[in-house]
């Protein structure tokens, strides 16, 4: 802009700035120059706004500008002064935008998923003085915006498909500088998805040591997809990554164990595996060495078999077998070791002892260590003394009945506490019938069978065989009698070679030669006197319960 003047006055003959644009960016520099002219010297001034700009004396005036105003340029000399027009200039902020999706910055690549609905990208003004103006444009075709608030134009893609991959591209302006234009690339397709993941060939998931495993991992999605192998160690705190594409080949070793992850990526997502693949490394248990046995090998002795696995990794299990059949019995394991005790040996705990070990890698048997029971003459006689078949035994031995026969019922009658005796007392009834056996080896009498044994030296035994004649020592019946219940008469007698025989109200019960009479099921009929008769060749005895229905138990009745 010009001004002028006359005489020698001051006169400014033009006022004017470096830049046409009157609106400028905040921290944008400008120079202003006042050209005037009139008698010597003149002095210069700038004032913005009226007011006087300090250190501001030069012809010339460069301002980083912040803020708006309106600027002019006094000259002054002896005659006067003059003041130059006004020049007016706005200061802004240019604008920059980015470009959002779902309230997340692109940046300069956008990946979606295909299919995904109601897509929408959003221009945002982050910086700038408004009012602003916006363009989208699609592969360099300008498309129709939405205009959301001052700061916002969004623009609606819809189902993203192949059709919507390119280059999108926001334009902002608002009078200040140039333009700003924020653009993203945008691509459609499939994220991975993990079908499989798996060691290949093999359906189990613990290995020995040094054992070479392949871990596959199959999935589909976008080429390319990138592969990484994570392995959480056995605390699962703290993981290792490892590279191997859509295969892991692992050397199995103690650093190996773990459970393994396979994390598939591309553009358009990330995908882990579930559940993740386990790896366990150890050995199976060694048993080096067949049980031992501590104890001594008596009936009703207490036994202990001991067994240990040399090697294998815990937890350990351990199990029992007889004669090759699994013991029901519980055994005491103690991490590579196992007890199996036997409180009172018996018959049945003879046989073939083996010891299992077994763990998640596998398992071992032991060689077999044989338990016999030491059982000889010398060891019967005591354990038989103080029993009721002792004098069976005594007799069997005294009229030549082969002493393994009676050994082997023995054995059965000190184990189980049985119905011994009488097995023992059929074996020497048998010899005594026999028709072989002569005459002058059978005793004529009790107190002969007794002065033999008692020469013999067993004369704890020959105390023993002191039945003569038989005597009832008690008839009852330990159950309430009732309507349908079960009873039970029971007739303890002693005496040698005893017979029974049962009358009800006087009537002989044919079948009933048992010391013991079973009633299964009461009834009125079964009401009455029930006597049990006894008898052998040195005499007899007999005795009488009396049955009625009743909440009490029956007593003992004598006849």
């Amino acid at each position: 802009r010009e001004f002028s003047g006359a005489g020698g006055y001051p006169e400014v003959a033009s006022v004017y700035m470096d830049s046409d644009e009157t609106i400028l960016e905040t921290g944008e520099k400008v120079t202003f120059t006042c050209r005037a002219r009139g008698a010597a010297p003149l002095h210069y001034m700038w004032m913005r706004d009226g007011e006087l700009l300090p250190g501001q004396q030069n012809p010339e005036m460069t301002l980083t500008v912040s803020r708006s105003g309106k600027y002019c340029c006094v000259v002054k000399n002896e005659l006067g002064s003059k003041e130059s027009g006004l020049i007016e200039i706005k200061v802004g902020k240019r604008p920059k935008c980015r470009i959002y999706f779902k309230e997340k910055e692109c940046g300069s690549s956008l990946y979606i998923k295909r299919q995904t609905k109601q897509v929408k990208l959003t221009c945002k003004v982050i910086e700038g003085s408004p009012d602003f103006e916006f363009t989208w444009k699609f592969n360099g075709v300008e498309k129709q915006g939405v205009k959301e608030g001052p700061k916002c134009y969004s623009l609606e893609i819809g189902e993203a498909t192949e059709d919507n991959k390119g280059t999108y591209k926001c334009t902002v302006s608002n009078g200040i500088g140039q333009p700003h234009t924020s653009e993203v690339e945008v691509d459609v397709g499939d994220p991975p998805e993990i079908k499989v993941t798996e060691i290949e060939g093999i359906k189990r998931s613990n290995f020995e040591v040094k054992t070479e495993v392949t871990i596959c991992c199959e999935a589909t999605g976008t080429a390319p997809l990138g592969y990484t192998w994570w392995q959480w160690h056995s605390n699962h705190t703290m993981r290792t990554e490892h590279q191997g594409g859509a295969k892991l080949k692992v050397v199995t070793a103690e650093d190996k164990e773990g459970d393994y992850e396979c994390e598939v990526s591309n553009k358009f997502g990330v995908a882990t595996s579930t559940p993740p693949v386990k790896i366990r490394v150890g050995s199976a248990p060694v048993i080096k060495s067949k049980p031992r046995i501590d104890g001594e090998l008596m009936h009703g002795k207490r036994v202990t078999l001991s067994c240990k696995a040399e090697e294998g990794k815990l937890p350990i299990k351990f199990e029992w077998l007889l004669n090759n059949q699994l013991l029901e019995k519980a055994a005491l394991n103690k991490r590579k070791e196992s007890e199996l005790v036997i409180e009172s040996l018996s018959d049945s705990d003879q046989g073939e002892y083996k010891c299992k070990a077994f763990n998640a890698f596998g398992f071992d048997v032991s060689s077999s260590v044989q338990l016999e029971l030491s059982i000889s003459h010398g060891a019967i006689m005591p354990l038989i003394e103080e029993k009721v078949a002792a004098k069976w035994y005594a007799f069997g031995l005294l009229l030549g009945v082969p002493k393994d026969t009676l050994d082997s019922i023995a054995r059965g009658y000190v184990a189980s506490c049985g119905n011994t005796k009488y097995a023992l007392s059929e074996v020497v009834r048998d010899w005594l019938e026999d028709k072989h056996t002569q005459e002058s080896s059978k005793p004529k009498s009790w107190s002969s069978l007794q002065e033999v044994v008692g020469k013999m030296g067993y004369h704890k035994l020959a105390g023993d065989i002191e039945s003569k004649e038989p005597s009832i020592r008690s008839i009852m019946t330990n159950e309430v009698v009732k309507l349908k219940n079960p009873v039970t008469i029971s007739c303890e007698a002693s005496g040698w070679d005893i017979g029974y025989e049962w009358k009800h109200n006087g009537t002989t019960l044919v079948k009933e030669t048992q010391k013991d009479l079973v009633i299964e099921s009461m009834t009125e009929q079964h009401q009455g006197t029930y006597q049990c008769c006894v008898q052998n060749r040195f005499g007899k005895d007999k005795n009488s319960i009396d049955l009625r229905f009743s909440e009490l138990k029956c007593m003992l009745c004598h006849t």
